[in-house]
């Protein structure tokens, strides 16, 4: 099978990062190009042709006024032509499937692959690992959310196949399009480094966030939870990795100045972190019925320690994760909050074998063969 994938960037953002594994595991089934405006590391994956094309820049506060206006991406637009200008009817002849990789801010993918399936008459898939609009909560009912609401659906309406990151989120995008009568299914965020890391803690209370914290994904519970939990374990420390400043945690200035809580800047290797922590810790939106699943909590699941999955009622995160006592869920309530932090001290008592369904569940190459056997029935 001949594949094209387009994404707006191949490896730099999370979605990219993403992408660039789905394209290393779907290249060991099937010839594979790419089509992509930034692509960081050209040696991944066998059978892999690339095609970097130049986007037509803009400036990203006129672009979003345009679009507010408009409800069009003119530069996308432009960049779509250019490409359709340079391919030729024999490159997209050996095409079986077309396939869009789309985010939240990245839709030059879901133009392109629009216009080349209209074009050529080519079955077309679109894989969208964030929700498109963002649940209210997430972003304001604007404006700018309700043509984003129009442009989205307009064209993947049009998709053969419409793939979501999660059961709870492809409702979500469904619920837009009642009509739709194209394949829809999920396809989870694949597991980033499948190593199993089995480590025990070297005595000392270490609990361990990483990634940063952005919109309803708050940290005031956790921080008001920790406080409660330190005064039973005083030595205790939460430590906070990712692209975070000192200035965001004025909440915890206190605890900063006491040892308790430490802000760390971004660590590529996190092997030395993992291997000392207690238990992980994963945030959630902190309002019920959420549609996103954090990728953290996904990229925990091969380090067998406890995780505490900070989230709403009848998010995925709990709806998934029900059967591993590993994973202690707790909403954005400081109380329940200690208690889950209290809960990981019996380390003994845990038990990891349903880890391994879980990582079998979110391993790339379960995910591929899922995408496979779709793409060979459309």
């Amino acid at each position: 099978m001949n594949i094209l994938i387009i994404a707006g960037d191949i490896g730099y953002t999370a979605p990219g990062i993403v992408y660039e594994t789905f394209i290393k595991e779907m290249s060991k089934h099937c010839n594979v190009s790419v089509l992509s405006l930034e692509i960081k590391d050209k040696t991944i994956g066998k059978n892999v042709e690339w095609l970097k094309v130049e986007k037509n820049t803009c400036n990203k506060r006129i672009e979003n006024l345009f679009f507010t206006l408009f409800g069009r991406y003119f530069s996308l637009e432009s960049s779509v032509n250019k490409v359709l200008r340079n391919l030729s009817t024999y490159q997209i002849s050996k095409y079986d499937v077309v396939l869009s990789c789309v985010s939240f801010k990245h839709y030059f993918s879901l133009l392109l692959g629009y216009e080349i399936s209209q074009k050529y008459k080519k079955k077309w898939m679109v894989y969208c690992v964030d929700a498109i609009p963002a649940p209210l909560g997430w972003y304001p009912n604007d404006l700018f959310r309700r043509r984003l609401t129009k442009f989205f659906f307009k064209y993947v309406s049009q998709a053969d196949a419409f793939f979501s990151s999660n059961k709870q989120m492809l409702d979500y995008e469904v619920s837009y399009m009642p009509n739709y009568t194209g394949v829809k299914d999920y396809l989870y965020t694949p597991i980033r480094n499948e190593a199993i890391i089995k480590s025990k803690p070297k005595g000392n209370i270490i609990f361990l966030y990483t990634g940063g914290l952005y919109g309803p994904r708050k940290k005031e519970a956790l921080i008001d939870g920790f406080r409660l939990f330190i005064k039973e374990y005083p030595q205790a420390k939460l430590i906070f990795v990712g692209n975070n400043s000192k200035r965001d945690f004025q909440c915890a200035e206190d605890l900063i100045l006491s040892n308790n809580v430490e802000i760390k800047g971004f660590t590529p290797n996190l092997q030395s972190l993992y291997n000392e922590a207690t238990a992980l810790i994963d945030i959630n939106a902190y309002f019920d019925n959420d549609v996103f699943l954090s990728s953290k909590i996904i990229n925990y699941l091969p380090i067998m320690k406890p995780i505490i999955s900070i989230t709403g009622n009848n998010s995925p995160s709990r709806n998934i994760f029900t059967e591993d006592s590993s994973i202690i869920h707790c909403s954005h309530n400081k109380e329940e909050i200690e208690k889950a932090l209290k809960s990981t001290m019996n380390l003994f008592s845990i038990n990891y074998e349903q880890r391994e369904k879980y990582l079998k569940i979110f391993s790339i190459s379960a995910i591929a063969q899922k995408m496979l056997v779709i793409m060979s029935k459309i």
